[in-house]
């Protein structure tokens, strides 16, 4: 173990210098706080096919069997929302006070996503402290993250991007989160000033949220889940190096070694590995926009893509009117219903969505052919009611879905830099904007990443289109 751990060591600060302090630091009384099992190496990672620099990244440097332990990292070295390192108990205690009534303030019916902010705000205020000085315990990791953040040359969280990745934006759903995103981030800054928390200034701020969103781990063990109410939130070296997959070959999980009174981080084997093949991690089942908006990156294929919708019911009002007491009854039987708010997935069809519609076009005769219905809850309506019924859900989303796309390709037109998109192999021309195929020929990733979300959002209502016309053809 101490063998392998060494040349693990050895070979990145040879390979990387600028790891040489961290990497000293966590072993610096031997290998112990890191304890690696399986070879592994440090590598610089870039995704040839789509023209993406990944950082850094962690190989194989042999075959690992799955389950098999890889390495470990003491949680002594990690930073947590769970303790307040090498804090005084007055001010550990105004920290988690502030902390709590900044986080209740937004998420206050939101408990998942008030404990994560709850947890990513202290972490905040640990990384704050530490990177003041190489006197405290975690400087060389809190002034690593900083200092990684800060030596890009361009910096992919949509917080950051200049004006004509922001002027080109056509997705009025984008706009709005990072618009939303900016607002809530100048507000918790504003708390944290008013009750003497550090001395952040705004871009600070900013800053160290966009570090500790993309860097910390979130997991429950042996399944990665994002925003559970008992994931642990942590900030963990060399594990962090670990990129993301949708089909991963490592799992994170915890240990307690009583022995030892110790935790560790666990980096295990999901399945075999290959000697070469790059560690990957699932970091949640999020879509493309979360993954942006934390981690500035977007994943060339997303199984969980998808779009929020408003529906407008203005010209089926001879419809909607029918039974109107009656429905919102129905509705009432289904927490959270949003009457007119709903969400489109890329690769299944919402069947909330279409138990909504099929209670929205109830008519007064599909009570007197079928009298049961009078008895149905919400959950009920996941079985076609009528032949006329799903005719007209079918014609309204086809309606609905291709207003929407036409709102995309007239934004599009009149916002975006044709200069950004002139295609290097073809004169004259611009790259394909309904395929995310051309977009490795546009050279600033911020704007391909950009070009993505909004491709991938007219790719969701263009796949809904087709799944009501097909169910439109089957009913004539």
């Amino acid at each position: 173990m101490q063998r392998i751990g060494k040349e693990f060591v050895n070979q990145s600060v040879y390979k990387y210098p600028q790891t040489k302090r961290l990497l000293e630091w966590l072993t610096k009384d031997g290998y112990f706080k890191l304890r690696m099992h399986k070879s592994i190496e440090l590598d610089k990672v870039y995704d040839d096919k789509w023209k993406v620099d990944k950082g850094f990244g962690l190989r194989a440097a042999q075959n690992i069997n799955a389950n098999e332990e890889i390495f470990l990292v003491s949680t002594e070295n990690c930073i947590t929302g769970l303790e307040l390192i090498d804090c005084d108990r007055i001010k550990a205690f105004e920290i988690n006070k502030t902390v709590s009534m900044i986080a209740s303030k937004y998420y206050e019916k939101n408990l998942p996503q008030l404990y994560y902010t709850q947890n990513i705000l202290k972490i905040i205020c640990q990384i704050f402290a530490h990177s003041s000085g190489d006197q405290m315990k975690m400087y060389p990791f809190a002034n690593t993250l900083l200092e990684h953040y800060n030596n890009q040359t361009t910096t992919k969280n949509p917080l950051f991007w200049d004006k004509n990745a922001i002027k080109g934006i056509y997705s009025s759903n984008l706009a709005s989160i990072i618009s939303s995103t900016q607002s809530q981030f100048v507000s918790m800054n504003e708390d944290l000033l008013q009750n003497r928390m550090f001395g952040f200034n705004l871009s600070k701020f900013i800053e160290m949220m966009s570090v500790v969103r993309s860097r910390n781990l979130n997991f429950c063990p042996e399944q990665p889940k994002f925003f559970d109410i008992n994931s642990v939130v942590i900030m963990s070296p060399v594990v962090d190096w670990i990129n993301h997959s949708f089909d991963p070959n490592c799992k994170l999980t915890g240990a307690y070694y009583q022995h030892e009174t110790e935790s560790f981080v666990v980096v295990k084997a999901a399945k075999d590995i290959k000697q070469g093949e790059e560690l990957t991690v699932n970091y949640g089942n999020m879509n493309n926009m979360d993954y942006l908006m934390r981690y500035g990156f977007v994943n060339q294929s997303n199984p969980h893509n998808e779009l929020s919708l408003t529906l407008n019911f203005d010209d089926y009002l001879e419809y909607t009117s029918q039974l109107f007491d009656f429905k919102q009854k129905i509705f009432k039987t289904q927490e959270d219903f949003s009457l007119d708010r709903f969400i489109l997935f890329e690769n299944r069809i919402n069947k909330n969505l279409l138990r909504s519609l099929r209670i929205y076009f109830l008519k007064n005769e599909d009570l007197l052919t079928n009298p049961e219905i009078a008895s149905y809850r919400y959950k009920d309506f996941d079985k076609q009611i009528s032949t006329e019924n799903e005719l007209i859900i079918c014609k309204f989303m086809i309606e609905t879905l291709k207003k929407e796309l036409e709102k995309y390709q007239k934004a599009r037109i009149n916002t975006l830099d044709m200069n950004q998109l002139m295609h290097p192999n073809k004169k004259d021309q611009i790259i394909n904007l309904d395929s995310h195929e051309d977009l490795i020929y546009v050279q600033n990733q911020n704007y391909r990443n950009m070009l993505h979300i909004c491709i991938d959002e007219q790719t969701n209502i263009q796949k809904n289109i087709k799944f009501f016309e097909k169910q439109l053809q089957n009913l004539v």
